[in-house]
């Protein structure tokens, strides 16, 4: 994980974070995937899915960005961001899941 985050959904502003080498700008990437996670309700609104959203990737070559849109806090998300040649994809999803439980 090169990078993990709390942002605003609705304006991407970042909430909390931390980078492991501090070349990864989490503001930047907030201000960026924000209109990700609108559009992505957008459309599973017009489509009638079930259920709330859980999760959108987001991979750029090497970079893959995950993003949790949290359930209790509908204007908030979790991401991450990895190198996708040396990180465990599913040990990432089960760690966002576990953040988003501890913020209650």
């Amino acid at each position: 994980v090169q990078g993990a985050a709390l942002a605003d959904a609705t304006d991407g502003d970042l909430l909390a974070g931390e980078s492991r080498d501090g070349s990864t700008d989490l503001a930047r990437a907030a201000a960026a995937l924000a209109p990700v996670v609108h559009a992505h309700r957008q459309a599973a609104a017009a489509m009638a899915l079930p259920g709330s959203l859980e999760e959108i990737s987001v991979v750029n070559g090497t970079v893959c960005h995950l993003l949790r849109p949290l359930q209790r806090r509908p204007n908030q998300f979790l991401f991450a961001r990895i190198d996708r040649s040396h990180a465990n994809l599913a040990l990432l999803k089960f760690k966002l899941a576990e953040a988003e439980r501890n913020l209650g």
